[in-house]
């Protein structure tokens, strides 16, 4: 039952007829009336009275003007449809049914949402963001960009940002490795960009036949091109058990190459060690950080 009277919408119950709501009642039966219900089982929304919820009235979707049955439309309220049309509020055509709202604000009339059936039938991801205007991220047209806000690219790929690894360091001599051999071989690496720390040892077992300037190749990623010309990152190399070095060794990356070449440093400046300068028990250990291509 209904009061339009008292207080609004009101569910009247068992109890509230034992208490003063019988009393209100039997006082003045005609303020309350049977309400009827539609075929969902519940109140028919136009019985309602104008203090229940937003309710205010209905209008006619056939009419092609927000025109109500109870007059001019009042700000802040929301009316129903009474039957199926196309509206033109100003901004093309709405379709609706009966039963569908609209919200008058006392100038301009919006259609409410079906908020509880908005992603209904929606099977897949795409649909869903079709139905609620969820635009992709990228630089296409009607994409959402983020250039400039990570620099360059739609997108920041950790993956390639950020690495750890192992790797093997090996000697090479004048470019050729045939028939060296090893006791220990380990090196590990951290990428952050494009910069790579990295350490490593590597302890020779055997010489082998090739010859020329020494190198640790192998590098977990290629050095970059470094400008003008020459290579300016360097990595200090504890050396054991070699044989006819003028110093300590250090080592330069080489450019656009996986390698570091070995130095000694005599009275004239530097100079490229050499397989002569190794033995069937040397072993080296160094760390250092260089920029790749």
């Amino acid at each position: 039952m209904l009061s339009g009277s008292i207080a609004g919408a009101r569910k009247i119950v068992k109890a509230d007829f034992l208490s003063t709501v019988a009393d209100e009642f039997n006082s003045s039966p005609s303020t309350y009336k049977l309400a009827t219900l539609d075929a969902s089982n519940k109140v028919d929304s136009s019985q309602w009275p104008a203090s229940a919820f937003s309710y205010q009235g209905t209008w006619a979707a056939s009419s092609n003007t927000p025109t109500l049955a109870n007059g001019t439309g009042t700000a802040g309220y929301t009316y129903y449809a009474s039957d199926a049309g196309s509206v033109n509020f100003g901004a093309g055509a709405i379709s609706f049914t009966a039963g569908d709202a609209v919200v008058y604000d006392g100038s301009i009339w919006q259609k409410v949402p079906d908020v509880a059936n908005i992603l209904d039938g929606k099977g897949t991801v795409d649909e869903g963001k079709t139905t609620l205007q969820i635009p992709d991220v990228g630089t296409a047209a009607n994409e959402v960009p983020v250039n400039g806000m990570l620099n360059s690219g739609a997108y920041l790929d950790f993956d390639a940002f950020y690495e750890t690894g192992t790797w093997t360091p090996t000697i090479t001599f004048g470019g050729g490795s045939t028939g060296i051999t090893y006791s220990a071989q380990e090196g590990t690496y951290t990428r952050i960009g494009d910069t790579v720390h990295l350490a490593g040892i590597a302890h020779v077992s055997g010489l082998g036949s090739a010859t020329g300037t020494a190198r640790v190749s192998g590098l977990p990623y290629t050095t970059a091109a470094f400008s003008p010309t020459g290579s300016y990152q360097t990595v200090p190399v504890l050396a054991f058990d070699a044989t006819g070095l003028t110093s300590a060794l250090i080592g330069l990356f080489e450019d656009s190459q996986p390698d570091i070449i070995l130095y000694q440093t005599g009275s004239s400046g530097g100079s490229a060690a050499s397989h002569s300068n190794f033995t069937t028990s040397t072993s080296i250990r160094f760390s250092g950080t260089y920029q790749i291509a």
